[in-house]
């Protein structure tokens, strides 16, 4: 068994992906007005609100697509496993989504997980330094003796630099 032993990076996206970006925090901002007006909440319940009720939603394989990312097609297997990692782990991290608790499958394991995970239905909420989602893969070990130590070598949130003034 392998396992990724250096740093995978955020992939930046492409110059559509980042007007689909732009675009997605302009329609949040919208939102965010919407119920606000509508319901007079406070700032931080109404944004909530809004991404709950009226963000679009997406998968992360489309996401992924919108910066510029292509995921490689097909279930992956050992020989393209840490590949396949790099490139989803690295994509999601630069729309501020975190894999985590990965140490207890194998490469092959973590790459089969992500191809069912990056499937699944999610708000389509744009990449913004004060938000971060997680997936937690801690329910997924591939054996309780498999224990590598990969999840220092994927991306983590950088927590948003704090205005002093």
């Amino acid at each position: 068994m392998t396992a990724i032993k250096s740093q995978i990076q955020r992939i930046d996206p492409s110059a559509d992906g980042n007007r689909w970006i732009q675009d997605l925090n302009e329609t949040r901002r919208k939102n965010i007005a919407l119920i606000l007006e509508r319901d007079g909440l406070d700032p931080v319940i109404a944004a909530i609100t809004a991404d709950m009720e009226l963000t679009e939603t997406s998968t992360n394989r489309k996401m992924l697509e919108n910066i510029g990312v292509s995921v490689p097609p097909g279930v992956p297997s050992e020989d393209n496993a840490v590949e396949f990692i790099r490139t989803v782990t690295g994509g999601l991290a630069s729309l501020n989504i975190f894999v985590t608790n990965t140490n207890g499958l194998t490469d092959e394991d973590l790459a089969k997980k992500l191809h069912s995970v990056i499937d699944d239905e999610v708000r389509c909420i744009a990449p913004n330094p004060y938000l971060a989602e997680f997936i937690d893969l801690s329910d997924n070990r591939s054996s309780p003796e498999i224990e590598v130590d990969r999840d220092r070598f994927l991306p983590t949130r950088i927590d948003p630099v704090q205005d002093d003034e």
